[in-house]
């Protein structure tokens, strides 16, 4: 008599659960008999496979490509196929992706009501109510998620109610219960929570279910720290059974999570040695799972779901005096799996492979005397798009820090940490693919953000030549060099200093020897020739956008790029035909890109942001990253906001100015809003100009800025009229843009700066990265 594959599955589960490895290769093996003679049993022999290297490996990423390519398959059993839904909605969590986890559960309910499989549709119910719980904590949902939730783990419950308490309803009900309580600590239900995590103590005691056991007295453990610290001592002693339990079945990732409350609780306690201690012994812990995934994108999802760890323990760490341990935490949650990408440049990662942060003293000798680094550290950022919407509902995120924004000063000699006093989320923008210079640009926001983030730092920046700037969060959006000082003057100086950006100083030190900032080169090995520049005026539609709308046209960057590459002796592709393929085979060749079109940043999917090299051509970010691969020292994206990128938490910076560095760029020039194009055109030529000349990126770009803020309209005038009558080939349109220009500029003062508002300088900035 056949066996059917699916009646294999719950006791596969419950032995893997338990760490039964014995059991479950023995129920490998006995699938992997049936698979060779029943074409059906295929499909579950490749799951439970895919199931088991998930558990025992924590390779997330691995274990999400499986499930996809599983779902793939034609002739795909319906059952089976809402198993692998469940699976990998639990995968794509773990890598704190909320919004598809949610997704992918909803559509394993669909499936199981269709197939009228009650016990599994209440799993699927329990893991939507999950998503939502996760997606709240980590600050992506609102409070409002918190009771779809609810209601999802009462609709488990209902239909769990209508069949026989087996074994297998039991542990349904595991699960469900579980959830439910950590949905009620949200709303602040403690004694709701006990209640629930009572009942699952209880069925995993009875059932010697010890993974779930130690679940329920971690969950407990939480509800009795909130309790108040007449239930201290509870809270430890559930917190340490949780611990054992979680180190016997070799659960790192539980283990991890029961830390990180464990030192907060020491910390509420006053135990704080204990605490920092704990914290270290968490973060070490976090280190090695994340070696384990060989996907980038999946070791920077799971840094983001641990990125309140890394949080709280900055927080603790400063307020302890314990700074140059605080700072290096900051080194290692910034942009931690980008220093990964840069080793290999590729996003398919050699598992255990792992480029460590620099420590503070590699940092400090690196730093010459006449720099200072100011390095960023947000807390407590809510990225819920209607974090401000009013909710009757009471809820907390627990384990989530309290919103700060720190500034961590470092020279040569010295390490100073300054509490800026500001909420992240008061500084991030509304829309970030919105205008951010509406956002940053008013006197009075710049005036304030130099109080908060540069004052306290003041009296490390004077006589200082270069400024090195790690923004973090929001911050990534600030134009520092635009911040308005006491006396009125702005960062940007005709004397300096210099402001370079970087993802982290472990990023910029590992790339430049900064201590002769005209270095720029990640390797010796260098292009053979000068600069490729592409240049189109022609802008292609958005996907969804009416494909019939003319195009909007550019009138400079056609003759931006052939005039740089005049400049510089090198080839300009311009004019409204394909260049992508061209650019592959010619980019590695040359030691400067240019690019010089319509920029567009996609906020919902930063890695679809993308420059237009024709009307019916892209180059997004992911193509940048997957097929581009340079030896450049400098690439300069000379388009509308190709520097804004989507800030994740645990890893930042996913846009353009990301795939570029990831490709080869060591050093980018980008623009952090839309750009004026005239304005644009002369700040370039003069940048291009000063390069020529053997002068660094970063003192070329500062002089340029400089050059445009004080240009007068006189010289404008003279410059435009001089380019309309000597450049040969200029488009109709833009010669009558230039002369509409100049009828503007003779109307004007000849001393007056048309260009002066940081509006038209301010956007270009240099990352080193």
């Amino acid at each position: 008599m056949a066996i059917d594959p699916k009646q294999l599955m719950q006791p596969f589960l419950t032995a893997l659960h338990r760490r039964d490895l014995t059991a479950c290769t023995a129920i490998l093996q006995e699938i992997a008999i049936l698979a060779a003679t029943q074409s059906a049993a295929r499909g579950w022999h490749e799951y439970f496979v895919a199931v088991l290297h998930h558990e025992s490996d924590g390779d997330f990423a691995i274990a999400e490509r499986r499930y996809r390519d599983l779902l793939q398959a034609t002739d795909l059993d319906p059952f089976l196929s809402g198993q692998i839904r469940i699976s990998l909605t639990s995968a794509i969590m773990q890598v704190g992706n909320y919004s598809g986890a949610i997704a992918t559960a909803q559509t394993a309910i669909e499936l199981f009501h269709t197939l009228a499989e009650p016990l599994e549709e209440a799993k699927a119910w329990c893991q939507l109510g999950l998503a939502n719980y996760l997606g709240h904590n980590a600050g992506d949902f609102d409070a409002e998620v918190l009771m779809i939730g609810v209601t999802a783990c009462q609709t488990a419950l209902d239909i769990l109610g209508q069949r026989t308490a087996d074994s297998q309803a039991i542990e349904a009900y595991t699960m469900v219960w579980n959830t439910m309580g950590l949905l009620h600590m949200s709303l602040l239900n403690w004694e709701s929570a006990i209640a629930c995590y009572e009942q699952l103590l209880l069925l995993c005691q009875q059932t010697e279910n010890h993974f779930g056991t130690a679940i329920a007295q971690s969950n407990l453990g939480q509800a009795y720290r909130k309790l108040g610290q007449a239930y201290w001592i509870q809270a430890q002693a559930a917190f340490t059974a949780a611990l054992v339990s979680f180190r016997a079945l070799q659960r790192p990732g539980e283990e991890i999570a029961v830390l990180a409350d464990l030192a907060l609780l020491y910390h509420e306690i006053g135990q704080t040695a204990q605490g920092l201690a704990t914290f270290a012994e968490a973060l070490t812990l976090v280190e090695t799972v994340r070696a384990r995934n060989s996907s980038a994108a999946a070791r920077a999802g799971f840094l983001a779901t641990v990125t309140d760890l890394f949080a709280n323990a900055v927080l603790y760490h400063v307020q302890a005096g314990a700074l140059a341990q605080a700072f290096a935490y900051v080194e290692h949650a910034r942009a931690r799996a980008f220093l990964d990408l840069l080793d290999v440049g590729a996003v398919t990662l050699e598992p255990s492979k792992s480029i460590a942060p620099l420590s503070l003293h590699q940092i400090q000798a690196a730093l010459p005397a006449d720099a200072v680094l100011l390095e960023y550290f947000t807390t407590g950022l809510i990225e819920s798009p209607d974090r401000y919407t009013l909710t009757t509902i009471r809820a907390e995120r627990p384990g989530f820090p309290q919103a700060a924004t720190l500034l961590f000063v470092v020279t040569r000699t010295t390490l100073d940490v300054f509490d800026t006093h500001l909420s992240p989320n008061d500084l991030y923008p509304s829309a970030v693919d919105a205008p951010v210079e509406e956002h940053f640009l008013d006197p009075a926001m710049r005036s304030a953000l130099y109080t908060s983030l540069l004052a306290p730092a003041a009296h490390h920046l004077r006589d200082k030549r270069v400024i090195y700037v790690a923004p973090h969060g929001p911050l990534h959006y600030v134009p520092f060099q635009a911040l308005v000082g006491g006396p009125g003057e702005t960062l940007l100086q005709q004397a300096g200093p210099q402001l370079i950006y970087t993802p982290s100083a472990s990023i910029l030190l590992r790339a430049h020897p900064v201590a002769q900032p005209s270095g720029v080169a990640r390797t010796s090995e260098q292009a053979p020739r000068s600069c490729l520049a592409i240049g189109c005026n022609s802008v292609s539609l958005p996907v969804g956008q009416d494909q019939q709308a003319p195009a909007i046209q550019l009138h400079y960057a056609e003759e931006e790029a052939s005039a740089i590459a005049e400049l510089t002796g090198g080839m300009a592709l311009v004019g409204d035909h394909q260049k992508k393929e061209q650019l592959f085979q010619l980019a590695g060749d040359y030691q400067m890109l240019h690019f010089s079109c319509h920029g567009a940043f996609d906020a919902t999917a930063p890695f679809n942001s993308a420059l237009h090299l024709a009307s019916d051509e892209l180059l997004t970010a992911q193509e940048v990253f997957d097929r581009l691969r340079i030896r450049c020292n400098l690439v300069i994206l000379s388009a509308c906001a190709s520097g804004l990128s989507q800030v994740r938490r645990g890893d930042e910076l996913y846009g353009l100015a990301r795939a570029f560095m990831v490709a080869g760029a060591s050093a980018l020039v980008v623009t952090q809003w839309r750009v004026d194009e005239r304005a644009t055109y002369l700040l370039m030529c003069q940048l291009h100009t000063l390069l020529k000349q053997g002068i660094d990126p970063a003192t070329a770009l500062h002089r340029a800025q400089w050059y445009l803020r004080t240009l007068s309209a006189q010289a404008a005038l003279a410059t435009l009229t001089h380019i309309q009558a000597t450049r040969l080939g200029l488009s109709q349109a833009l010669h009558t843009e230039i002369a509409n220009a100049c009828t503007l500029l003779q109307v004007q003062p000849p001393t007056s700066t048309p260009f002066a508002d940081p509006y038209f300088w301010a956007p270009f900035i240099l990352i080193y990265g």
